[in-house]
């Protein structure tokens, strides 16, 4: 309700997206060190995991590997339970804007889901706990799909508007979005791709340069 209330006076979806990473970073970091050997728990579960997806996919690891992996498995797992809870509460607010939109305010949603922008702040923040992943410690590990996450709908935004510019029709958006979705699905690290657009939009301003009339 508290980020309804937000977006319902700012109309701002760039200050949700960055309210709730935090909320989702103090939740998590919270859950880290209340439970310590959480880590472990997580490398242990998926050690046992890993022999039967080895047989399926027909690969062998060494118990060196095996343990590498795991380990870097744990690291983000957490984070990744913490920010799919954050896109579902996203997604229900999306859906609920869109219903208050097509109301009150037709085309209100389009317009504001078309300039998602995060700011030089979250991008330096975002770029700092990417360099410290290099230190090998397991919760920046797990802190970075929830610091990825409003940089990815920054970037899908920021897709949507230059496709918007270009007189794309709605098949081609529904292909756009279906794309979007089986990378979700099949291949997340794909979704960095926007993650990557988004951050050079908080320098370049694509939108910006791009105005127009039409925009």
């Amino acid at each position: 309700w508290g980020l309804a209330l937000l977006l319902k006076r700012t109309q701002n979806w760039s200050l949700v997206l960055q309210l709730i990473a935090v909320y989702a970073i103090a939740a998590l970091t919270i859950v880290h060190f209340a439970l310590p050997d959480l880590h472990q728990t997580w490398m242990k579960m998926i050690m046992a995991k890993l022999p039967g997806l080895e047989k399926r996919v027909g690969v062998t690891l060494t118990a060196a590997e095996t343990k590498l992996l795991a380990n870097r498995a744990a690291s983000v797992v957490g984070g990744l339970q913490v920010a799919g809870a954050a896109v579902t509460t996203l997604i229900e607010l999306f859906f609920a804007r869109g219903l208050e939109s097509a109301a009150f305010q037709p085309g209100l949603l389009s317009k504001e889901a078309r300039h998602v922008q995060m700011n030089i702040i979250a991008s330096v923040i975002a770029v700092g706990l990417f360099v410290l992943t290099g230190s090998g410690y397991a919760f920046t590990y797990s802190l970075m799909p929830i610091v990825a996450m409003p940089f990815v709908l920054s970037g899908v935004s920021v897709a949507h508007d230059l496709l918007a510019r270009k007189g794309t029709t709605p098949i081609m958006f529904c292909f756009f979005y279906t794309l979007v979705v089986l990378m979700l699905v099949f291949v997340p690290p794909f979704l960095l791709v926007f993650a990557l657009l988004a951050l050079f939009d908080v320098f370049l301003n694509f939108r910006l340069r791009l105005a127009s009339p039409a925009s």
